[in-house]
C-alpha cells in the first residue's frame, strides 16, 4: 500500500469523523461512507486507490480486524447474567444459525449456475453472522423491550464465533476436497481445542494478571488501557503457533477475559472496542475498494435475486422456525427476522475467502457476498432507526396487563454496549425522536 493511498484512507476517516453526528441524523452510516469511499476510488470508479488483496499489508489488517472485533465484543457478554435469560438467544444461535447456513446454501446454489454446493455453503456461512452495530439503535432504544434487544445483542456478539468453526472447515473442503470425513474430524478438533485452550489461557490469565496490578497499584491506566487491546492479538498468535484457529482463540479469550475481570478492571477494555471501530472503518474501506468493486459487473439477475433472498428469505425463515413456540408474536417475529444485518464478519470472511483464491475475484459467487453486504448496509442502516422507533410504538401501544402476559416483557438485564457508544448514543437519538 502505498503512502498516499494511506493518506486518502485516514484523510477520509477524518473527514467524516468531523460531520459524523450530522450524517447520523440523516440515516447515513460509517459503513455506508467507507463502503462507498472504498468503492468510488476503486479502479471502477476513480481509479485514484487500488488495493490488491493478496498483498500483506491487507491479510494483516484484516486478521486483526476481526482478532480485536471478535475479542471486543466477547468481551462484552457476561455469561452469568446471559444464561439466566439465554432462551431466546439460544433459539436463535442453536436453531437459527444452522438453518440460515442452510438455507442460504441452498439459494445459493439453486440460482447459481456452476456452483458447487461446497462452495454454496461456505458463502452461506460468510453471510449468516449478523452485525448489532450496523443497526445499533435496534439494540440501544429502550422503547424496544429489552428482551429482544438483548436477544438480537447477543446473537451478534456469540454468532460470527459460532460460525468460524463452520467457515474455516468450509475453506479448507473447497481446497482439499478429497481428504476423508476422519480427516475433517480432526482437522476441526484440532482448530477447536488448540484455539478454545490459547484463548481461555491468555484471556483468563491476562484478566486475573490486570485484575492484581490493578488492585496493588502497579500498573498505568494508560497501560492498562493499551494491554488489552494486545489480548486479541496474542491469543491469536498463540493459537495459531499451536495449529489451532486464531479467531476462535481471540473470540474466546474475550469470553475468559469478561468471566474473570471485575467491574473495574472491565473499564479497560474502552480503547480496545474504540480501536476495533477504526480497523473496522479500514475494512469497509478495503470491501468497497477489493470485493464490491469486483463484483460490480458481475450483477446479473440471479446474482440480485440470490443476495435479495438470502438477505431476507434466508434470515427471516430460519428465525421464524427457531421462534415456534416461544410465544412471541408475528411482529416480533418479523423485527427480529428482518433486523439480522450483514457487516464486519461477512466482510472480513469474504475478503479472507477471496484472499485465498478459493472463489475467483469477480465471480457469481462472490458478488453474492459483495451486493449481500452492500444492500443490508443500506437496507439496515437506514431502517433501524424508523423500525427501531415504530416497534416501539406498537409496543407501548399495548395496555400494561396485556404486555405482563406477552414474552416479549420477559425480565432481563441488558448487556451493555460499547463504552462510546452508551455514552453518546442518546442525545443524538432524542434529537431524532421526531423523525420517521
Amino acid at each position: 500500500m502505498e503512502s498516499w493511498e494511506i493518506w486518502i484512507i485516514c484523510a477520509a476517516f477524518v473527514a467524516y469523523a468531523l460531520v459524523s453526528r450530522v450524517a447520523s441524523r440523516w440515516l447515513i452510516t460509517a459503513p455506508m461512507v467507507f463502503i462507498g469511499l472504498g468503492f468510488a476510488l476503486s479502479s471502477e470508479g476513480f481509479d485514484v486507490v487500488q488495493l490488491g488483496i493478496e498483498k500483506a499489508a491487507i491479510e494483516f489488517i484484516l486478521e486483526v480486524t476481526l482478532a480485536i472485533v471478535l475479542f471486543s465484543d466477547a468481551s462484552r457478554l457476561r455469561f452469568a447474567r446471559v444464561r439466566r435469560h439465554f432462551g431466546l438467544p439460544l433459539r436463535l444461535l442453536g436453531i437459527g444459525l444452522p438453518l440460515t447456513v442452510a438455507v442460504g446454501a441452498l439459494i445459493v446454489f439453486g440460482l447459481l449456475d456452476g456452483v458447487s454446493f461446497t462452495t454454496a455453503a461456505l458463502v452461506a456461512a460468510v453471510l449468516a453472522p449478523t452485525d448489532a452495530a450496523l443497526g445499533q439503535p435496534v439494540v440501544t432504544n429502550p422503547a424496544v423491550p429489552a428482551n429482544i434487544r438483548e436477544a438480537l445483542n447477543v446473537e451478534s456478539g456469540l454468532n460470527d464465533g459460532l460460525a468460524l468453526p463452520i467457515v474455516t472447515v468450509l475453506i479448507a473442503m473447497v481446497a482439499h476436497e478429497q481428504h476423508t470425513a476422519g480427516f475433517w474430524v480432526g482437522f476441526m478438533a484440532e482448530q477447536v481445542c488448540f484455539g478454545v485452550s490459547a484463548g481461555v489461557v491468555i484471556g483468563a490469565g491476562f484478566a486475573w494478571l490486570l485484575a492484581r496490578s490493578r488492585a496493588a497499584g502497579w500498573i498505568d491506566p494508560v497501560f492498562g488501557q493499551l494491554s488489552v487491546a494486545v489480548v486479541p492479538i496474542l491469543a491469536y498468535a498463540g493459537a495459531e503457533a499451536l495449529d489451532g484457529n486464531g479467531f476462535i482463540s481471540a473470540f474466546v479469550a474475550g469470553i475468559a477475559f469478561a468471566a474473570v475481570c471485575d467491574r473495574e478492571t472491565e473499564r479497560s477494555t474502552e480503547f480496545t472496542e474504540d480501536s476495533a471501530q477504526l480497523f473496522a472503518a479500514a475494512a469497509f474501506f478495503m470491501f468497497g475498494n477489493i470485493v464490491f468493486a469486483s463484483s460490480i459487473h458481475q450483477l446479473s439477475w440471479s446474482v440480485a435475486l440470490c443476495a435479495l433472498m438470502v438477505l431476507t428469505i434466508g434470515r427471516m425463515a430460519p428465525v421464524a422456525i427457531a421462534m415456534i413456540g416461544s410465544g412471541a408474536s408475528v411482529v416480533t417475529v418479523g423485527f427480529v427476522g428482518w433486523f439480522g444485518p450483514r457487516g464486519l464478519a461477512s466482510i472480513v470472511f469474504g475478503l479472507t475467502v477471496a484472499e485465498t483464491e478459493l472463489i475467483a475475484e469477480g465471480s457469481a459467487a462472490l458478488s453474492v457476498i459483495g451486493w449481500t453486504v452492500v444492500a443490508s448496509v443500506v437496507l439496515h442502516g437506514m431502517s433501524a432507526g424508523p423500525g427501531a422507533r415504530r416497534y416501539g410504538r406498537w409496543w407501548s401501544s399495548h395496555h400494561v396487563e396485556s404486555q405482563e402476559s406477552m414474552m416479549e416483557s420477559n425480565p432481563v438485564e441488558v448487556t451493555r454496549v460499547r463504552w462510546s457508544a452508551r455514552e453518546s448514543a442518546w442525545p443524538l437519538a432524542r434529537d431524532d425522536e421526531t423523525k420517521d
